[in-house]
């Protein structure tokens, strides 16, 4: 009995040691483990460490010269130096386009200007310049605008009188010229007329004293009946001999359009132009009225005004019309 009780205190004495060395094992265990823990966290210390520099090498930002060049910004071209235009309505350059004018308002456009970059710009006045040319009546060199010769002249016209005042290079001329002006209207509006004021033409007539009269006029007539308008003229004629009897009267033939105006232009073209023309020269009698017709200066050779000497297939550019004031120099009597 007692030596049961002695096996059975041993047992328990084997099993609260088995119980013991267990729980030490356990209480152990972490420590043991703390070491693997802490290698793997200096493991990964070296990675973490690199991390951030790879975040640092996304957000350097590229070199100033590895950046996609900016465009060059082009300088536009300066516009090429226009001819200057004569002082007409710019509004009339609309009235051109309409082509066919009706008979109370009949298409015509200011002198012509240039066009850009066209080549043709640059070639010489069709005819010599006035400033080089030689008197044709005693063979010395002429002075700009003709020593004056044209300083006693009265010039009644439309646009192309106004290049012609404007541009021609003739001295301070008396001009009663106005864009739009033609036989059935000079006597509708006073003009401004330099040494005169605001003035019609009939008082500048009556008041002025002229040794020449230069009359150009036609183009705004030709989308009225023909015969009406040489009518119209024979009353201008007889105003301008009435009131300046001593005077000697020039009448400035119509110039041509160019051909490609003149094929599409029922009313504008030079068929037309021509009839009215040999009207005009009919009511010339060379010496009282003399008739000035300049069209074989500007002409391309076929009855057409040259392309090389206008913008507007109508009007001449401004670089052109000394040639014509020196036409009307050359042939005045």
């Amino acid at each position: 009995m007692r030596f049961e009780k002695l096996k059975l205190v041993v047992i328990l004495l084997l099993l609260t040691t088995l119980i013991l060395s267990a729980c030490g094992e356990a209480a152990q265990s972490p420590t043991a483990a703390q070491p693997s823990g802490n290698t793997g966290k200096k493991a990964e210390e070296p990675a973490k460490q690199s991390a951030p520099a790879e975040d640092k090498k996304e957000e350097v930002k590229a070199p100033e010269d590895t950046k996609e060049p900016a465009k060059e910004e082009t300088a536009t071209p300066a516009e090429p130096v226009k001819d200057p235009a004569p002082a007409a309505d710019p509004k009339d350059s609309a009235s051109e386009k309409s082509e066919a004018p009706q008979p109370s308002a009949p298409a015509e456009n200011s002198p012509s200007e240039p066009k850009e970059g066209d080549a043709k710009n640059n070639d010489t006045a069709p005819a010599e310049d006035p400033k080089s040319g030689k008197d044709k009546k005693d063979g010395s060199e002429k002075p700009d605008n003709y020593s004056g010769f044209f300083d006693d002249s009265l010039f009644i016209g439309d646009s192309r009188s106004v290049g012609l005042v404007n541009y021609g290079n003739i001295g301070d001329p008396t001009a009663f010229c106005h864009t739009g002006l033609s036989v059935y209207n000079y006597d509708n509006d006073d003009l401004d007329v330099a040494g005169f004021g605001k003035i019609s033409l009939e008082d500048l007539l009556e008041l002025g004293s002229f040794d020449k009269v230069y009359i150009g006029l036609g183009i705004n007539e030709l989308g009225y009946a023909e015969d009406t308008t040489v009518e119209k003229f024979v009353e201008l004629l007889d105003m301008v001999k009435a009131n300046q009897p001593s005077a000697k009267i020039y009448m400035l033939a119509n110039l041509h359009v160019t051909y490609a105006r003149s094929k599409k232009d029922k009313i504008h073209n030079n068929g037309k132009i021509d009839s009215l023309n040999s009207r005009i020269e009919a009511l010339c009698d060379g010496t009282k009225v003399i008739y000035l017709d300049a069209n074989p200066v500007f002409d391309d050779g076929e009855g057409n005004l040259s392309e090389d000497y206008t913008g507007d297939n109508t009007h001449l550019y401004a670089r052109c019309y000394p040639a014509w004031s020196q036409f009307i120099y050359d042939n005045s009597l």
